[in-house]
């Protein structure tokens, strides 16, 4: 049973491609980005993701989790630094993942590297608290979702 889910895995994964398997995750290209990310309502969390980068499978499964939970109030891109060299340059994208997380022209934070689940979601949920007044980190969720 094990294995015929893994192949159905694996099988959906080349079938659809890299990006397809994220749930309400924007792909963004050099063409898309200013009016999918600076010019989004919500705030925006960027991942900028290579082929060669080990922890993509990891980070998409994170950033779906992430996506569904905050659908209302962020937005979740993704953007494949090799296709997309312009966009990469403007935030000078020397190693993957890397990750942004932006609220229209401005950027909140700037992760490079793999960095622990949970710091995203602090960040998230201070830049969330930040524009509605309140202070709403509730740990429980939080570790949640980078379980």
């Amino acid at each position: 049973m094990a294995y015929m889910i893994i192949l159905v895995f694996l099988h959906s994964k080349m079938t659809l491609g890299p990006m397809e398997c994220f749930a309400k995750t924007i792909e963004v290209n050099d063409k898309n980005f200013e009016d999918l990310v600076q010019n989004a309502p919500f705030p925006v969390l960027l991942h900028f993701w290579s082929e060669s980068d080990w922890t993509h499978p990891y980070m998409v499964k994170f950033l779906e989790k992430v996506s569904k939970k905050y659908s209302d109030k962020i937005k979740v891109a993704s953007l494949q630094v090799d296709k997309n060299r312009e966009t990469a340059g403007l935030f000078s994208i020397e190693e993957v993942p890397s990750v942004a997380l932006l609220d229209g022209y401005k950027m909140v934070e700037f992760f490079k590297g793999a960095v622990a689940p949970q710091t995203y979601i602090e960040k998230i949920e201070n830049l969330l608290s930040e524009k509605t007044g309140t202070q709403e980190i509730v740990k429980t969720d939080s570790e949640k979702l980078s379980a």
